[in-house]
């Protein structure tokens, strides 16, 4: 990285957030949208294999925030989850894959005045499940890509819960305008369901041997995205704004 960039790259932060807070001074949102992805770690058992570790699944997340008051809103949307079984059996997030997806709900409380560009919050949701909710019970044939190679027979017992309660924490940091960066956690409580499998290798370094994983019913989610306010705020970069932009691609280009 060249010394002219050094400078640039703080310099152009300043900037950025200098105008955001500027677009912050109207407190007047009503509305706005939200989509995200992320992760999630599903928790097992303790009494089950101790070699295995916990299963991992990805989240897609819609939503939509109304503002009751400057701190408190209504949350609503869909989520869509990709969960695995066997992830550290697999290249990818588990030698079988199952599905939920749904509406959720909740309410959030912002503690902060809406003018500042990190609006920390903390939030309740219900996740409710409208697919996959059949009992799914069966075996297939599996191939290990990761962790021990070899060929096996994978048994599963799934009932997907109905719904999921979760206390959700995070922070929207405005990027500018009415443009936010969105980062959360959440841990999820299944009300009902359960997932089972047992994986028995034929074949391979671990041939003859058997492994049960059963979860215990909770996973939590880290997600990021993108958030956008309505009614959109104007965006007011002032003249010593533009020429402190102009300055740093004059510097940038060697100038």
């Amino acid at each position: 990285m060249n010394r002219n960039t050094i400078f640039i790259i703080p310099c152009l932060m300043v900037v950025l957030f200098s105008q955001s807070a500027i677009a912050q001074n109207d407190n007047s949102r009503k509305w706005g949208i939200e989509m995200s992805v992320g992760g999630s770690t599903i928790h097992h058992d303790d009494d089950v294999s101790w070699e295995l570790m916990n299963d991992e699944g990805n989240v897609f997340s819609i939503n939509t925030d109304y503002y009751l008051k400057r701190h408190i809103a209504l949350s609503g949307g869909l989520t869509l989850e990709q969960n695995g079984l066997f992830t550290n059996q697999s290249d990818g997030i588990g030698l079988m894959k199952h599905w939920t997806a749904g509406i959720h709900a909740g309410v959030k409380w912002y503690p902060l005045n809406p003018k500042y560009i990190v609006q920390p919050y903390i939030a309740g949701t219900i996740y409710t499940n409208v697919i996959n909710l059949p009992h799914q019970r069966g075996k297939k044939n599996v191939h290990s890509g990761y962790g021990y190679m070899g060929d096996g027979v994978l048994s599963y017992n799934i009932q997907h819960a109905v719904a999921s309660i979760s206390p959700r924490v995070g922070a929207e940091i405005r990027i500018i305008g009415s443009m936010s960066l969105t980062v959360a956690w959440d841990y999820r409580w299944e009300l009902y369901g359960h997932t089972e499998g047992k994986l028995m290798n034929t074949s391979g370094t671990r041939a003859g041997e058997t492994f049960v994983q059963r979860s215990n019913n909770a996973r939590g989610v880290i997600s990021l995205g993108l958030k956008y306010d309505f009614p959109s705020r104007n965006i007011n970069i002032s003249e010593r704004s533009y020429n402190l932009i102009h300055l740093l691609f004059s510097l940038l280009s060697g100038k």
